[in-house]
C-alpha cells in the first residue's frame, strides 16, 4: 500500500539526550523508515536540507499554522497570574530536550512562567521554586496565558518547528529564541517586527554554561523591563506587539493537506 511519512520529531537527539545511544545508528533508521515510504513531510526549509544531508529523499514540504481566532493579542491586566511584570513566558512540554535550563537559569527582571507538563516538570520545579509552573493548558484558558506574556522564550534547540513561537506572535508577544532549526524558519531578521522578536546569537566565546550564553547573547531581553503593558488603553503597545501578530499568519491547511494528497496513501509520523 502507498504511504508517506512525516518528519516532526528529532527523534536521533531526542533518544540521545536520554540515553547512551550512538545518534550515527538512530541516523541509519531514521534513513530507513522514510526512505520506504512515497514522500517525506517536512515543515521548513533548514529541516528539509538536514535530512537531505542525511540521506532521506523524496522530501516534501508540509507547512504549519494556527487558528488565529483562539491566539490573538487580548486586554492585559497589571499582575497576570499575581506575579510582577515583565512576564517571561515558556509553553510546551517539559522535558530534557526542551533545554528549560537555559531560560530558567537567567537572571531577569519580573517573573518567569513555564506553561506546560512533561517528565521533567517535578525536577525543575523543586530547583526553581521562584518560577511559576502552570501546568498544562489548552484552547481559550492557554490562549490567555499566552496574550499576558511581556516576552516569549523558546530556548529548545532540537525542535524541528516550534508552533508555539506562531501562537505567541499570532498573541503579540515578541519572541526570544536560539538561531537554530525552527526558530530561523519562522523569525525573519529584518522585517518589521525583528525590533520585538530578535534572534538569540550564541557569542564567539564559549561557556559552560548554556543559560550563560543565552543571556550573552541577548542584551534585549532586559529591555522587557520598559516594555509598556499593553491593553485597549495603551495605543502604543499595541502598536508594537502588531508586527509580532503579522509574522504569524498560517498557511491554509488545505494547501498544505493537498500535498499530502498528491503523495497518496497512508501517513506515518
Amino acid at each position: 500500500m502507498p504511504f508517506s511519512t512525516s518528519y516532526h520529531t528529532r527523534f536521533p537527539e531526542y533518544v540521545s539526550a536520554r540515553f547512551p545511544v550512538p545518534v550515527r545508528f538512530l541516523h541509519s533508521f531514521v534513513r530507513w523508515f522514510h526512505n520506504a515510504g512515497n514522500g517525506c513531510m517536512v515543515a521548513t526549509a533548514s529541516l528539509e536540507r538536514e535530512l537531505s544531508k542525511l540521506g532521506v529523499h523524496n522530501l516534501l514540504r508540509w507547512s504549519r499554522g494556527i487558528d488565529q481566532t483562539v491566539f490573538h493579542p487580548m486586554e492585559r491586566t497589571e499582575r497576570p497570574f499575581d506575579l510582577p511584570r515583565p512576564i517571561f513566558m515558556t509553553v510546551g512540554r517539559v522535558a530534557v530536550e526542551k533545554n528549560l535550563p537555559a531560560f530558567l537559569d537567567l537572571d531577569l527582571p519580573g517573573s518567569k512562567v513555564v506553561v506546560g507538563d512533561g517528565p521533567a516538570r517535578a525536577d525543575l520545579q523543586a530547583r526553581y521554586p521562584n518560577v511559576l509552573f502552570t501546568g498544562m493548558k489548552t484552547g481559550a484558558d492557554l490562549a490567555r496565558a499566552y496574550a499576558q506574556a511581556d516576552v516569549f522564550v523558546f530556548p529548545s534547540k532540537t525542535d524541528t518547528f516550534g508552533n508555539t513561537i506562531l501562537e505567541a506572535l499570532a498573541s503579540g508577544v515578541p519572541v526570544a529564541a536560539f538561531p537554530v532549526m525552527g526558530p530561523i524558519d519562522i523569525i525573519e531578521e529584518g522585517s518589521g517586527a525583528a525590533h520585538w522578536m530578535r534572534i538569540c546569537r550564541p557569542p564567539a566565546s564559549r561557556r559552560s554554561s548554556a543559560a550563560a550564553r543565552m543571556q550573552a547573547a541577548c542584551p534585549q531581553i532586559h529591555l522587557a523591563s520598559r516594555l509598556k503593558p499593553v491593553s485597549h488603553e495603551c495605543p502604543d503597545g499595541a502598536v508594537r506587539r502588531k508586527p509580532a501578530r503579522e509574522r504569524a499568519r498560517p498557511e491554509p491547511w488545505t494547501a498544505s493537506d493537498r500535498r499530502h494528497g498528491d503523495t497518496g496513501g497512508m501517513m506515518a509520523a
